[in-house]
């Protein structure tokens, strides 16, 4: 799958700029009004959506793509 294509919803758009900007999934539950788990979650989707392994590179990606 493209990175380009990964279609993302909005709130996990909205966690990953979070991720981008360096915030912990605890931060980012906190400023979204959610639980830390549910952004937990949201990672988890997005890792699986663009095929990657891992947290680190997920930040990679954001940070790329933002």
């Amino acid at each position: 799958m493209s990175h380009e294509s990964a279609p993302f919803t909005p709130r996990e758009s909205q966690i990953l700029l979070a991720i981008a900007a360096g915030l912990s999934c605890r931060d980012i539950g906190t400023r979204l009004s959610i639980t830390e788990s549910t952004v937990r979650k949201h990672r988890s989707n997005m890792l699986n959506k663009l095929g990657l392994r891992n947290a680190a590179e997920l930040l990679s990606y954001a940070r790329n793509a933002g």
